[in-house]
């Protein structure tokens, strides 16, 4: 490592506080990527997100608290996603084991919430969470879980991601990542 490299690390650390792995990539001889990033999904400096401002027990099935479907929550959740180059697993059928794809063969498992939750968490059944897995093996993708937090209000989808498949809640840890803020259409349905 040369002093440079020392010091612009060391620069980051004070700056952001901590230390992300995963935003800093390395080629398969363990060195800092030229450039970064190239085959690993976008990142940038975390960002909170919106507070959740819903209370638990709310909507109906189906619904989210906005009065949209889920479906319909979900589906503007992945277009937003293609704001940041992400692209859907399955264009001609939404019922796919994974949603999004990316940056050489990183397959997401999105969860797409609104502002009026409770909390912001992927929750599935194990038979799900192992047919997600397996899918994944089997097409030699890179899993990986992200919450869309849908802003309705103010117009926006806020991107989370992390390694891995599992049931998570959105934390500031060393796990989540901020991919960004996308645009979308704003207010009630």
């Amino acid at each position: 490592m040369t002093l440079e490299t020392a010091i612009a690390l060391a620069n980051a650390l004070l700056t952001h506080g901590e230390w992300r792995e995963e935003a800093h990539p390395r080629d398969d001889a363990g060195k800092f990527a030229d450039g970064g990033g190239g085959d690993s999904p976008p990142t940038q400096k975390w960002r909170d997100p919106p507070p959740a401002r819903g209370k638990a027990g709310g909507a109906a099935g189906g619904y989210s608290a906005m009065g949209r479907t889920n479906t319909e929550v979900g589906d503007t959740a992945e277009a937003a996603l293609q704001q940041f180059g992400l692209e859907s697993l399955h264009p001609d059928d939404r019922r796919g084991p994974l949603d999004v794809t990316c940056c050489g063969g990183w397959a997401f498992e999105v969860k797409a919430v609104t502002t009026e939750s409770s909390e912001y968490k992927i929750k599935m059944k194990g038979h799900e969470l192992r047919g997600k897995e397996r899918y994944a093996r089997l097409k030699g993708l890179k899993p990986a879980s992200m919450i869309v937090v849908m802003d309705y209000k103010k117009g926006e989808a806020h991107a989370y991601w992390r390694k891995g498949l599992g049931n998570y809640r959105l934390s500031n840890s060393p796990e989540w990542n901020y991919m960004g803020t996308a645009k979308v259409g704003k207010g009630r349905k």
